[in-house]
């Protein structure tokens, strides 16, 4: 069956990529988007894509902040995405981390990237085609998510030249330039 315009997504990682990256930041009074973060996420709206963040969480796992913390959290971004006529599909929260001081969350897990467990979640849970969907990081293991998982990578770095594997689709300093590159391959990829 071939897939339209609503069962695609893009995937985005919550720290360093719609935010600037504070360690272990729970306090939603200090969610700000990123510079440019708005205007690429109603580029990919407007294509059509579905937004759904996927983050690892593991300041539960080690201690910082408790489970109770991500709802407050999810509550502050939808509020932030409705405020610019942003519609947030989804969030999925990954929690875990091995080892970590919470007994209940320092376990192994299929969720924390770069497993793929929370992108197959929302693509369950949201009815996504998950190969014409993408994932939006700054972090190697949110491309090798993307990979896990089937999905087109976008890496956001500003060093645009660093290694990875596996390399991700697409690389840019800016947010809204990888909004534009997946919008414009998106295009140039669909079927006449």
């Amino acid at each position: 069956m071939e897939a339209n315009r609503q069962n695609r997504a893009v995937f985005l990682d919550k720290d360093g990529t719609l935010m600037e990256d504070i360690p272990y930041n729970s306090d939603p009074k200090r969610f700000v988007f990123s510079p440019g973060v708005v205007d690429g996420l109603g580029l990919l709206a407007q294509a059509g894509f579905r937004l759904v963040i996927v983050s690892n969480q593991s300041g539960v796992a080690r201690g910082h902040f408790d489970v109770s913390a991500l709802l407050p959290m999810e509550e502050r971004l939808r509020e932030m995405f409705s405020a610019e006529g942003l519609v947030l599909d989804g969030i999925y929260w990954c929690p875990h981390f091995p080892g970590g001081a919470n007994p209940q969350f320092g376990i192994p897990c299929s969720c924390r990237k770069p497993a793929p467990g929370m992108i197959f979640k929302a693509g369950t849970d949201l009815c996504l085609d998950l190969k014409g969907s993408w994932m939006i990081g700054d972090r190697e293991s949110d491309v090798q998510s993307a990979h896990n998982a089937g999905c087109h990578s976008a890496f956001l770095h500003n060093i645009v030249d660093k290694e990875i594997d596996p390399l991700p689709d697409l690389v840019s300093t800016t947010f809204l330039d990888l909004a534009r590159k997946i919008v414009s391959h998106t295009i140039e990829t669909l079927p006449l």
